[in-house]
Protein backbone atom coordinates (compact mmCIF):
# COMPACT_ATOMS: atom_id res chain seq x y z
CA UNK A 1 0.00 0.00 0.00
CA UNK A 2 3.07 2.26 0.44
CA UNK A 3 1.46 4.31 3.22
CA UNK A 4 3.82 6.38 5.42
CA UNK A 5 3.13 4.72 8.76
CA UNK A 6 4.97 6.24 11.77
CA UNK A 7 8.09 4.47 12.99
CA UNK A 8 8.46 2.89 16.43
CA UNK A 9 10.50 5.88 17.67
CA UNK A 10 7.77 8.27 16.50
CA UNK A 11 5.07 6.29 18.31
CA UNK A 12 7.16 6.28 21.49
CA UNK A 13 7.60 10.06 21.23
CA UNK A 14 3.87 10.59 20.77
CA UNK A 15 2.95 8.45 23.78
CA UNK A 16 5.72 9.80 26.03
CA UNK A 17 3.51 12.65 27.22
CA UNK A 18 0.68 10.35 28.37
CA UNK A 19 0.64 8.86 31.84
CA UNK A 20 -0.43 5.22 31.95
CA UNK A 21 -0.24 4.15 35.59
CA UNK A 22 -1.19 0.74 36.91
CA UNK A 23 -4.88 0.03 37.33
CA UNK A 24 -7.84 1.12 35.22
CA UNK A 25 -6.74 3.18 32.22
CA UNK A 26 -9.07 6.14 32.71
CA UNK A 27 -7.62 8.05 29.73
CA UNK A 28 -8.33 5.10 27.46
CA UNK A 29 -11.83 4.60 28.86
CA UNK A 30 -12.65 8.28 28.29
CA UNK A 31 -11.51 8.00 24.67
CA UNK A 32 -13.56 4.81 24.29
CA UNK A 33 -16.62 6.61 25.70
CA UNK A 34 -16.35 9.30 23.05
CA UNK A 35 -15.91 6.69 20.34
CA UNK A 36 -18.92 4.66 21.53
CA UNK A 37 -21.20 7.62 20.76
CA UNK A 38 -20.43 7.14 17.06
CA UNK A 39 -20.91 3.35 17.14
CA UNK A 40 -24.02 1.20 16.94
CA UNK A 41 -25.17 -0.97 19.84
CA UNK A 42 -24.05 -4.08 17.97
CA UNK A 43 -20.59 -2.63 17.42
CA UNK A 44 -20.32 -1.84 21.14
CA UNK A 45 -21.03 -5.45 22.18
CA UNK A 46 -17.79 -6.86 23.56
CA UNK A 47 -15.95 -9.65 25.35
CA UNK A 48 -13.63 -9.04 28.28
CA UNK A 49 -10.56 -11.27 28.44
CA UNK A 50 -7.77 -11.30 31.01
CA UNK A 51 -4.53 -13.15 31.60
CA UNK A 52 -1.26 -12.98 33.51
CA UNK A 53 1.93 -12.57 31.52
CA UNK A 54 5.50 -13.14 32.62
CA UNK A 55 7.68 -10.00 32.67
CA UNK A 56 11.40 -9.43 33.13
CA UNK A 57 12.25 -8.97 36.80
CA UNK A 58 14.37 -5.82 36.83
CA UNK A 59 14.48 -2.34 38.33
CA UNK A 60 13.06 0.35 36.06
CA UNK A 61 13.10 4.15 36.16
CA UNK A 62 9.84 5.76 35.08
CA UNK A 63 10.47 9.21 33.60
CA UNK A 64 6.84 10.36 33.71
CA UNK A 65 6.73 10.66 37.50
CA UNK A 66 10.47 10.13 38.15
CA UNK A 67 9.85 7.03 40.22
CA UNK A 68 11.74 3.77 40.55
CA UNK A 69 9.77 0.60 39.87
CA UNK A 70 10.76 -2.51 41.77
CA UNK A 71 11.03 -5.90 40.00
CA UNK A 72 7.79 -7.75 39.24
CA UNK A 73 7.12 -11.31 38.12
CA UNK A 74 3.81 -10.97 36.31
CA UNK A 75 1.47 -8.38 34.86
CA UNK A 76 -2.30 -8.84 34.82
CA UNK A 77 -3.74 -7.50 31.55
CA UNK A 78 -7.42 -7.00 30.73
CA UNK A 79 -8.56 -6.47 27.13
CA UNK A 80 -12.01 -5.75 25.72
CA UNK A 81 -12.74 -6.82 22.17
CA UNK A 82 -15.71 -6.30 19.90
CA UNK A 83 -17.86 -9.34 19.15
CA UNK A 84 -19.06 -7.94 15.83
CA UNK A 85 -17.04 -4.75 15.59
CA UNK A 86 -13.40 -5.10 14.55
CA UNK A 87 -11.70 -3.46 17.54
CA UNK A 88 -9.85 -4.31 20.75
CA UNK A 89 -8.34 -2.27 23.56
CA UNK A 90 -6.43 -2.76 26.82
CA UNK A 91 -8.40 -1.19 29.69
CA UNK A 92 -6.48 -2.41 32.75
CA UNK A 93 -3.06 -3.64 33.80
CA UNK A 94 -1.29 -4.14 37.10
CA UNK A 95 1.76 -5.98 38.33
CA UNK A 96 1.62 -9.12 40.48
CA UNK A 97 -2.14 -8.74 40.81
CA UNK A 98 -4.59 -11.62 40.97
CA UNK A 99 -7.99 -11.38 39.34
CA UNK A 100 -10.70 -11.34 42.00
CA UNK A 101 -14.47 -11.10 42.02
CA UNK A 102 -14.41 -7.47 43.18
CA UNK A 103 -11.76 -6.43 40.64
CA UNK A 104 -13.63 -8.09 37.78
CA UNK A 105 -16.85 -6.32 38.74
CA UNK A 106 -15.03 -2.99 38.95
CA UNK A 107 -13.60 -3.38 35.45
CA UNK A 108 -16.92 -4.51 33.95
CA UNK A 109 -18.73 -1.51 35.44
CA UNK A 110 -16.05 0.86 34.09
CA UNK A 111 -16.38 -0.59 30.58
CA UNK A 112 -20.20 -0.47 30.72
CA UNK A 113 -20.12 3.15 31.90
CA UNK A 114 -18.00 3.93 28.83
CA UNK A 115 -20.91 2.89 26.60
CA UNK A 116 -20.07 -0.75 25.88
CA UNK A 117 -22.00 -3.90 26.76
CA UNK A 118 -19.96 -6.77 28.17
CA UNK A 119 -21.52 -10.08 27.12
CA UNK A 120 -18.78 -12.55 28.06
CA UNK A 121 -15.46 -13.07 29.82
CA UNK A 122 -12.57 -15.31 28.75
CA UNK A 123 -9.72 -16.58 30.92
CA UNK A 124 -7.58 -19.65 31.46
CA UNK A 125 -7.92 -22.21 34.26
CA UNK A 126 -5.09 -20.97 36.46
CA UNK A 127 -5.61 -21.53 40.18
CA UNK A 128 -6.47 -17.88 40.89
CA UNK A 129 -8.88 -17.66 37.97
CA UNK A 130 -10.54 -20.94 38.97
CA UNK A 131 -11.12 -19.56 42.47
CA UNK A 132 -12.49 -16.31 41.08
CA UNK A 133 -14.90 -18.16 38.79
CA UNK A 134 -16.07 -20.25 41.72
CA UNK A 135 -16.64 -17.08 43.77
CA UNK A 136 -18.96 -15.64 41.11
CA UNK A 137 -20.95 -18.88 40.93
CA UNK A 138 -19.50 -20.49 37.82
CA UNK A 139 -19.55 -24.30 37.77
CA UNK A 140 -19.80 -27.16 35.28
CA UNK A 141 -23.58 -26.74 35.36
CA UNK A 142 -23.76 -22.94 35.43
CA UNK A 143 -21.75 -20.69 33.10
CA UNK A 144 -23.29 -17.24 33.57
CA UNK A 145 -23.29 -14.55 36.26
CA UNK A 146 -25.22 -11.31 36.71
CA UNK A 147 -23.88 -8.18 35.07
CA UNK A 148 -22.86 -5.91 38.01
CA UNK A 149 -23.81 -2.82 35.98
CA UNK A 150 -27.21 -4.11 34.84
CA UNK A 151 -28.71 -7.04 36.75
CA UNK A 152 -31.25 -7.61 33.99
CA UNK A 153 -28.43 -9.00 31.82
CA UNK A 154 -26.07 -11.92 32.35
CA UNK A 155 -22.45 -12.39 31.35
CA UNK A 156 -21.23 -15.72 29.97
CA UNK A 157 -17.95 -17.09 31.33
CA UNK A 158 -15.80 -18.93 28.78
CA UNK A 159 -12.53 -20.75 29.33
CA UNK A 160 -9.55 -20.19 27.06
CA UNK A 161 -9.65 -23.02 24.49
CA UNK A 162 -5.87 -23.15 23.80
CA UNK A 163 -5.26 -23.52 27.53
CA UNK A 164 -7.81 -26.33 27.74
CA UNK A 165 -6.11 -28.14 24.84
CA UNK A 166 -2.76 -27.90 26.62
CA UNK A 167 -4.25 -29.28 29.84
CA UNK A 168 -5.86 -32.20 28.00
CA UNK A 169 -2.59 -32.98 26.19
CA UNK A 170 -0.55 -32.80 29.41
CA UNK A 171 -2.92 -35.09 31.31
CA UNK A 172 -3.12 -37.47 28.36
CA UNK A 173 0.67 -37.88 28.29
CA UNK A 174 1.17 -37.87 32.07
CA UNK A 175 -1.66 -40.12 33.26
CA UNK A 176 -4.10 -40.92 30.47
CA UNK A 177 -7.89 -41.02 30.86
CA UNK A 178 -10.56 -43.55 31.78
CA UNK A 179 -13.77 -43.84 29.77
CA UNK A 180 -16.48 -44.43 32.37
CA UNK A 181 -18.97 -45.52 29.69
CA UNK A 182 -16.85 -48.24 28.06
CA UNK A 183 -14.75 -48.82 31.20
CA UNK A 184 -11.59 -48.73 29.10
CA UNK A 185 -8.40 -46.73 29.44
CA UNK A 186 -7.14 -44.06 27.06
CA UNK A 187 -3.34 -44.10 26.93
CA UNK A 188 -0.54 -42.48 24.94
CA UNK A 189 1.15 -45.85 24.22
CA UNK A 190 -0.33 -46.31 20.71
CA UNK A 191 0.66 -42.76 19.80
CA UNK A 192 4.24 -43.46 20.88
CA UNK A 193 4.26 -46.61 18.77
CA UNK A 194 2.89 -44.61 15.85
CA UNK A 195 5.77 -42.18 16.25
CA UNK A 196 8.30 -45.04 16.07
CA UNK A 197 6.63 -46.50 12.96
CA UNK A 198 6.67 -43.06 11.38
CA UNK A 199 10.46 -42.91 11.39
CA UNK A 200 10.55 -44.82 8.09
CA UNK A 201 10.10 -43.53 4.57
CA UNK A 202 6.28 -43.58 4.71
CA UNK A 203 4.84 -41.25 7.34
CA UNK A 204 1.10 -41.25 7.90
CA UNK A 205 1.48 -38.58 10.59
CA UNK A 206 4.44 -36.53 9.28
CA UNK A 207 4.19 -33.80 11.91
CA UNK A 208 4.37 -36.23 14.84
CA UNK A 209 7.83 -36.08 16.47
CA UNK A 210 9.46 -36.62 19.85
CA UNK A 211 8.71 -32.97 20.64
CA UNK A 212 5.02 -33.87 20.76
CA UNK A 213 5.50 -36.76 23.18
CA UNK A 214 8.40 -35.69 25.41
CA UNK A 215 6.81 -32.54 26.77
CA UNK A 216 8.73 -30.93 29.62
CA UNK A 217 9.29 -27.43 30.96
CA UNK A 218 8.35 -24.64 28.53
CA UNK A 219 7.25 -27.24 25.95
CA UNK A 220 4.17 -27.93 28.08
CA UNK A 221 2.95 -24.46 27.14
CA UNK A 222 3.21 -24.96 23.38
CA UNK A 223 -0.30 -24.98 21.92
CA UNK A 224 1.03 -25.85 18.46
CA UNK A 225 2.34 -29.26 19.53
CA UNK A 226 -0.81 -30.01 21.53
CA UNK A 227 -3.07 -29.35 18.52
CA UNK A 228 -0.88 -31.43 16.20
CA UNK A 229 -0.83 -34.34 18.65
CA UNK A 230 -4.59 -34.32 19.24
CA UNK A 231 -5.41 -34.11 15.53
CA UNK A 232 -7.52 -36.02 13.05
CA UNK A 233 -4.38 -37.00 11.14
CA UNK A 234 -2.94 -38.84 14.14
CA UNK A 235 -6.27 -40.53 14.86
CA UNK A 236 -6.73 -41.72 11.26
CA UNK A 237 -3.13 -42.94 11.06
CA UNK A 238 -3.62 -45.05 14.20
CA UNK A 239 -6.87 -46.55 12.89
CA UNK A 240 -5.36 -47.32 9.47
CA UNK A 241 -2.29 -49.07 10.88
CA UNK A 242 -4.42 -50.90 13.43
CA UNK A 243 -6.80 -52.22 10.76
CA UNK A 244 -3.83 -53.49 8.71
CA UNK A 245 -2.13 -55.15 11.67
CA UNK A 246 0.81 -52.75 11.71
CA UNK A 247 -0.01 -51.20 15.07
CA UNK A 248 -1.12 -53.23 18.08
CA UNK A 249 -2.22 -51.85 21.43
CA UNK A 250 -4.92 -52.68 23.96
CA UNK A 251 -5.96 -49.03 24.05
CA UNK A 252 -5.74 -48.37 20.30
CA UNK A 253 -9.47 -48.06 19.59
CA UNK A 254 -10.31 -45.94 22.62
CA UNK A 255 -7.30 -43.68 22.14
CA UNK A 256 -7.91 -43.09 18.43
CA UNK A 257 -11.57 -42.26 19.07
CA UNK A 258 -10.58 -39.94 21.93
CA UNK A 259 -8.13 -38.03 19.72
Amino acid sequence: MKLPFPSASTLKRWTKGHIFLEGLLDIVLNLMKGKSETMTKVECACVLSFDEMKVTESWEFRRIDESVMSPHKYVQVVIVRGIIGCWKQIVYFNYDTKMTHDLLQKIIIAVEESGYEVHATVCDMGSTNSKMLKDIGISENHNTFLNPYDNSRVIHAFLDVPHLIKLVRNHFLDHGFYNINTKKEIRSDPVKKLSVLGNGNLKLAPKLTDHHLQVKGPQRQRVKYAVQLLSGTVSKAMKFLGEHGKLESETLVETSEFI
